[in-house]
């Protein structure tokens, strides 16, 4: 039978490594947000720096709304932005919400990717 003692020792490293990482996130959302272009009302504004913001994120393995929340931008505006921009491909438009749409689609293929490395 395992060590209570031991047991609850581990469960107190767990939880500590959680609060842990959860501190770093929440310091490196905050630097991410007042480093991007915020409109008069605190909304972010899509640009390159967003842009190559939402890419890193998401090829990091993080979920697109999720990366979306970190750096500030509404989900609305964030699908407003992703369909334009899908629309904006296909018209063969360089617009900034064309980018947007390509880097993200490219960045969930990398993570795709290495996640398949990873099991391979």
């Amino acid at each position: 039978m395992p060590d209570p003692t031991r047991k609850e020792a581990r469960r107190q490293q767990r939880t500590a490594m959680r609060a842990a990482a959860t501190a770093k996130a929440q310091k490196d959302g905050e630097k991410l947000r007042a480093a991007l272009p915020r409109g008069p009302g605190g909304e972010a504004l899509l640009s390159q720096k967003l842009i190559d913001a939402l890419a890193a994120l998401v090829r990091e393995g993080m979920p697109i709304e999720s990366a979306a929340r970190v750096a500030g931008v509404v989900r609305k505006t964030l699908g407003d932005w992703i369909a334009k921009g899908a629309t904006d491909v296909e018209r063969g438009k360089h617009t900034l919400e064309a980018k947007l749409a390509w880097a993200l689609d490219t960045s969930l293929g990398d993570q795709e990717r290495g996640l398949v490395r990873l099991v391979m």
